[in-house]
């Protein structure tokens, strides 16, 4: 058991048919069809579901079966249409044979029974390959001839009249006239077909059955009916025919139709409109069965012509999709093709067990798709296929018929075709793609065929060479048109190998052949995948590589080339000393390669490698080295040449892409555009192979600095570059610090509130320790403090002037650490800021937080250092009464002794216009504020001279000023702060009873009575208004006692009229009601508008009935909302409440004696309803009752 055919059952010496053809129905290809049909669990649910919707009573008897090329679709169609119509094939059954193909399945039974019960069904089936049919008078006339062959007739219109005769009942009788008047069977004469008019019209005349004009005109009109045969006229004709036999149905089944409707040779509306004939015929019993290619949906989206509308009834034509997969030729290939003996499944699970490791590795593809056979199942089920083959194989199927429309054969055939040719082959070897090309493809496209040859010859020339340049491009081939992985070197070695071992000893020889036959122009490289090559892409090429480049173009390529290198942009920085450095990156001839937004003090030059000779390199570097020996900011980097050939070769390939696209990208020819898109993928990669010389060529280069020339190597390129910059920026920044600052530094030192952090802010290294641990700034003998005092102590310097001057040599200070020394100045009060217009000293200065974080902002701001200070003494005496007056409460900041002096002066003004907005801000919302604290004003006037803007000029004075006057200040602030609290606590009360008092005065006034005239109110108010006019905070306590006096004597005025009214409208109320029930007892329907009426009183009454009398800051009761003067109005006008009770009452409408009431008699069915049905009854009953008064009388029975 040494060869492939020793494991697998499959007998070779049987074929297994191409092609399934619907139309060919002799028993003896049809029994070898269903003996040889391989039925899985999928496919008999297909089956089951087919057979269940033949049953029933569906209106839309359309089914549409579908499946890619090869996928078994025509074979399942015929075998439906011979299930259904059960014909006797050698002496069985159709449905017998059938039944025993279904052996092994799991619903078997189910299955068996469900195709039996088609017995009870008589099907006529008709079976049609539409591309082999004639459809040039319309699909309805073609289907209608080919169902007057299915019942033996002719197929034109001498078959038309055959069934005519039929439908007719006088068929028999004609085939009786042929007989006696021409001695022959009709059967017979119609072989030949010059018979078939002649005698026909003979017949049908001298038979009597038409005169000759009549048989003349018959023929003349069914030739034109064949012409415009419609789908009506279809379901017309097939309905005769059913009604003449009502126990069969027909049934067509339609083979390659979405193929001659994308060629135009149907119309899928035609299609829809045959489909919705037969569909309104009764019984469902005409059937179609469209075999396609193509789903329904991808049909219709193909289609161009067709509206939404029409979309949807399409759809709706085919309810019933059977969609065959690939899931089902899988099963059949592994059951049918792929059965091994017990033995070969042994030695398979052996192999795979001690080789599982190189197995998984060699079916391990870059791809789209899990390609490993990393199970011993899936390893011996598929070989010797691997799993991944088996898509592969059906995606080049597909694809290759798809641009063709040659057909080639299917997978199962593609497959047994492989099989057959492997058979012989060692066990344990593989199938190659190059096996699957020769077993799938019958015939090869002759200019395939022809590069297939061109490519042996090219590597059979090539001596000692052992791959095969036909099998290579066949692999090539396979794997394009498969689409679901790359054509690169590693899965083009692995499709190539009939071993599983050997992958990496074949490797590098396919990936010579690749290089030759791309050389050769037979295979164009595509991003390393690899395709072959078209007659016109090998004329492009051709024509590319005859392009000229000029030297001039090669060099200025070059410089473009080399700008974009990433080491180029590593090299033009630099952090050292916890600092960035930039430098200039240029060619030696001038060319910026890096262009840096910051000084250029630091030079790395770059020399080109078209401006060295390799012969002159050794004289040429020590000429660069006694050039540059004084220049200790330059460094020189000179290339290694041992790739310049490679380097020059790329810029030429480049440059020659680049024409080819000018040339033709814009093409008309779509072909040639897709080319020339290859040739600009292929531009790509050939960019990115010299970008890798590029940067190899100078990490090999010579770097030459301070009189010395460094070897460089790729494993130290950048570390000994690292160490050449920082001796160059050691050597050229002499006056740099040691550390350099960062910019939340400067924020960190303007914010922090407790003093003592502020050392914390900044790095512990005594060049940048600005303050010490209790926050006292210290920074008055460092090197950066100094140097800013020296440039600030004369006049204001902008930011950008700043920056400017210390970012360069010597000193190098970084714009942060620029930043961050100032706002340690402005800290200690010893620099003063313009910005926005204005002068900022106090370093709580929002717009200062605005400054200085961003840099355009400090740029734009100046800034001036500040010479005067207050003495020790006066800053503590300041600090202390501050905190007296507790300004850190009243303000919300924090200050102490280490504050500067600005800032303090600063706080006593924030301190002054506190009070002062406090005070106006009550002004503004109290009209008679002044009136109601007449001695604010006084000391207002002494906070408003302590107000003024402070500046670096007036700050000192300002101080020693609030000192000299401090017991006035203090005096003023207590008395401010008592009225201020004095307006949160009780002026709106004060307001209140202002209010109150003056309402009730406005009230007395509208009250006519004398009584009220002399209520001693009016002189209480007097008193009240007199006090508010003086001092309120004074007076408070008298004002509330007469407030509260006045409010006792109005609710004292109001008290009786009060009572007198809840009594009355109480006694209103009771003789309205009693009114309202002796009407209702009467009659409501005749006295409707007298109850409106009394209803309205009654209301009335309610409004004025108040139980409770209360009163707050309003001169209304609390509980009704009436004040005195409306209380005692209401009182007064009462009485016509009751007339009007009294007037209703001679109103009142009494019914007529003796009016009899009507009775209505109204039946209602008896039984159980449905809930609508039941509610339908009731509305018409209840319309019944509309005409009916609410007294009269319904009886139901």
């Amino acid at each position: 058991m040494d060869k492939i055919k020793d494991i697998l059952l499959l007998d070779f010496s049987k074929d297994i048919k191409d092609v399934i053809n619907v139309e060919d129905q002799s028993d003896l290809e049809v029994q070898y069809e269903v003996e040889n049909y391989i039925i899985t669990e999928k496919i008999a649910d297909f089956f089951e579901r087919f057979i269940r919707e033949y049953q029933s009573n569906i209106k839309e008897t359309g089914v549409w079966i579908s499946g890619f090329y090869g996928s078994g679709k025509s074979y399942f169609g015929k075998m439906l249409g011979y299930l259904l119509e059960n014909k006797i094939i050698n002496g069985t059954p159709f449905r017998e044979r059938f039944i025993q193909r279904l052996k092994g399945l799991e619903n078997k039974d189910l299955l068996e029974n469900t195709i039996r019960s088609l017995d009870a069904y008589q099907s006529k089936v008709i079976f049609l390959d539409i591309a082999k049919q004639h459809t040039g008078n319309s699909f309805a006339w073609t289907l209608f001839s080919n169902f007057l062959k299915r019942l033996g007739f002719l197929d034109d219109v001498f078959g038309y009249m055959e069934y005519l005769l039929f439908i007719k009942g006088d068929y028999s009788k004609y085939l009786e006239n042929v007989k006696s008047l021409t001695g022959y069977e009709w059967k017979e004469l119609r072989k030949n077909f010059i018979n078939v008019p002649k005698t026909m019209r003979q017949v049908l005349v001298d038979s009597g059955y038409f005169s000759v004009d009549d048989y003349n005109v018959t023929k003349e009109t069914l030739d034109n009916r064949i012409r415009s045969f419609n789908p009506d006229r279809l379901a017309e004709e097939l309905n005769q025919y059913l009604v003449k036999f009502p126990d069969e149905r027909i049934v067509f089944i339609i083979d390659e139709l979405s193929e001659a409707i994308n060629i135009e040779k149907i119309n899928l509306l035609e299609l829809e409109g045959i489909s919705e004939s037969l569909s309104s015929l009764p019984k469902s019993r005409v059937w179609t069965i469209a075999i396609a290619q193509e789903y329904l949906d991808q049909v219709i989206n193909s289609v161009k012509y067709i509206s939404h509308r029409e979309v949807n009834k399409v759809i709706d034509r085919f309810r019933l999709k059977i969609p065959l997969s690939s899931d089902d030729l899988e099963t059949i290939i592994k059951e049918r093709l792929l059965q091994k003996s017990p033995t070969g499944i042994r030695k398979l699970e052996e192999v795979f067990n001690q080789n599982n490791g190189a197995i998984i590795d060699f079916t391990s593809l870059k791809s789209k798709v899990n390609t490993k056979s990393d199970t011993p199942d899936k390893f011996i089920t598929y070989y010797p296929f691997h799993k991944y083959q088996i898509n592969l194989l059906q995606n080049f199927i597909q694809s290759v018929y798809s641009k063709t429309n040659v057909t080639e054969r299917g997978l199962i055939i593609a497959i047994f075709a492989v099989l057959k040719n492997l058979n012989n082959e060692n066990l344990f070897n593989f199938a190659t793609a190059f096996n699957l090309v020769d077993g799938a493809k019958q015939n090869i496209d002759s200019d395939l065929a022809k590069k297939f040859s061109n490519a042996e010859k090219i590597l059979r020339n090539n001596q000692n060479y052992s791959i095969s340049g036909s099998r290579l491009l066949k692999v090539i081939y396979f794997i394009n048109e498969s689409l679901l992985i790359d054509a690169n070197a590693e899965n083009i070695t692995k499709l190539y190998s009939n071993k599983f071992h050997g992958y990496y000893e074949l490797k590098p020889k396919i990936e010579k052949a690749l290089n030759i036959l791309s050389e050769e122009n037979l295979l164009l490289n595509k991003n390393n995948s690899y395709t072959i090559t078209s007659n016109l892409e090998q004329d492009k090429i051709e024509e590319m590589k005859n392009i000229d480049v000029p030297l001039y173009n090669k060099k200025s390529e070059f410089i473009e080339y080399l700008k974009k290198q990433e080491f180029i942009k590593n090299l033009s920085r630099s952090y050292f000393e916890s600092k960035n450095y930039t430098f200039s990156i240029m060619t030696r001839q001038g060319d910026e390669l890096f262009k840096n937004t910051k000084n250029d003090e630091l030079k790395i030059q770059i020399e080109s490698i078209y401006s060295i000779d390799e012969e002159q390199l050794a004289k040429y570097i020590n000429q660069i080295k006694y050039q540059t020996k004084d220049d200790k900011d330059t460094a020189i980097l000179i290339p290694s040449l041992d790739r310049f050939k490679e380097i020059d070769k790329k810029i030429t390939e480049i440059y020659q892409y680049n024409v080819m696209e000018n040339r033709y990208q814009n093409d008309n020819d779509e072909k040639l555009r897709m080319i020339i898109r290859d040739f600009s993928q292929n531009k790509e990669n050939t960019k990115n192979e010299l970008d890798q010389l590029i940067n190899e060529a100078y990490e090999k280069g010579i770097l030459i600095y301070d009189f010395k020339e460094i070897l460089l190597n790729k494993d130290d390129f950048e570390n000994t570059f690292k160490r050449i910059k920082e001796r160059m920026i050691s050597n050229t920044f002499t006056e740099r610090l040691p550390v350099q600052l960062t910019e939340d530094m400067a924020l960190k030192v303007l914010k922090a509130e407790n003093p003592q952090s502020l050392i914390l802010s900044l790095p512990d290294n005594a060049e940048v320790r600005f303050f010490d641990s209790n926050g006292n700034f210290i920074g008055d003998g460092l090197r950066v403090i100094e140097n800013l005092n020296n440039e600030l102590s004369s006049a204001y310097i902008s930011g950008i002037d700043l920056e400017d001057k210390f970012g360069k040599i010597p000193y190098g200070y970084d714009y942060e650490t620029i930043l961050v020394a100032i706002t340690s100045l402005i800290r200690a009060g010893r620099v003063a800021v313009k910005y926005n217009g204005r002068n900022i000293y106090d370093y709580h200065d929002n717009d200062l937080y605005i400054l200085f974080s961003k840099s355009r902002e400090f740029r734009k701001a100046s800034f001036k250092s500040i010479s005067s200070n207050i003495t020790a003494v006066q800053k503590q005496e300041l600090v202390e009464k501050l905190k007296n007056l507790h300004a850190e409460k009243v303000l919300d900041i924090h200050f102490d002794y280490n504050s500067n002096d600005l800032e303090l002066a600063r706080i006593v003004k924030e301190l002054s216009d506190y009070y002062l907005n406090q005070v106006n801000l009550y002004k503004k919302y109290n009209e008679d504020f002044s009136n109601f604290f007449p001695e604010i004003e006084e000391a207002l006037e002494i906070l408003r001279e302590h107000s003024q803007s402070v500046t670096s000029d007036n700050f000192k004075d300002n101080i020693e000023n609030f000192l000299k006057h401090y017991p006035q200040y203090e005096k003023s602030v207590i008395n401010i702060q008592r009225t201020i609290n004095f307006c949160e606590r009780d002026l709106d009360n004060v307001k209140k009873y202002q209010k109150f008092v003056n309402l009730v005065i406005q009230e007395l006034y509208k009250i006519s009575n004398a009584e009220y005239q002399l209520s001693d109110i009016f002189q209480l108010a007097e008193v009240f208004n007199e006090k508010c006019l003086t001092s309120i905070y004074e007076h408070f306590s008298e004002l509330k006692e007469i407030f509260q006096k006045i409010k006792d004597k109005y609710y004292q005025l109001m008290e009786k009229e009060h009572q007198d009214m809840a009594s009355l409208y109480q006694k209103l109320n009771k003789d309205a009601q009693d009114c309202r029930n002796q009407i209702v007892s009467i009659s409501e329907d005749l006295n409707e508008e007298i109850l409106k009426k009394i209803d309205n009183i009654i209301d009335f009454a309610d409004r004025y009935h108040c139980g409770s009398l209360e009163i707050n800051f309003e001169t209304r009761c609390e509980n009704c909302h009436y004040s005195l003067n409306e209380i005692i109005f209401a009182n007064q006008t009462m009485e016509n409440k009751f007339k009007e009770i009294e007037a209703a009452k001679t109103q009142i409408k009494y019914p007529v004696k003796g009016t009899p009431k009507k009775e209505v008699r109204i039946k209602m069915e008896k039984g159980k309803f449905s809930v609508s049905q039941y509610k339908r009854m009731l509305q018409e009953k209840i319309k019944e009752a509309d005409s009916l008064n609410n007294d009269d009388i319904i009886i139901v029975e």
